[in-house]
């Protein structure tokens, strides 16, 4: 039993990254904080939780919707540089010719 707990403290030690958090090793130094501390920890972890996965609800059809955006770019961009090429730059009236 010795050598388990061994075992188990040893891989606690070496990584930081260890998931072994289910007991205390001898001289671990620990925090305790209350109730109604750890439940607004949970809630805070809850709530961050729930906006991640409702701001990632819509991700493919933005996505895709991008996409295709992009392509209608592309397209409407191919259209006007043909445009100019046949028929040359748009001549923009001036605003005063407009009014009159």
């Amino acid at each position: 039993m010795a050598e388990i707990e061994e075992s188990l403290l040893k891989r606690k030690i070496d990584s930081y990254s260890s998931k072994l958090k289910d007991f205390q090793a001898e001289n671990e130094l620990t925090v305790e904080i209350t109730l109604n501390e750890y439940r607004e920890l949970i809630e805070e972890t809850a709530t961050a939780d729930y906006r991640i996965k409702k701001a990632e609800e819509n991700k493919y059809t933005r996505e895709d919707e991008n996409k295709n955006l992009k392509k209608e770019k592309q397209k409407l961009e191919k259209q006007l540089f043909e445009y100019r090429k046949q028929y040359g730059e748009l001549i923009e009236p001036n605003k005063d010719e407009e009014e009159v």
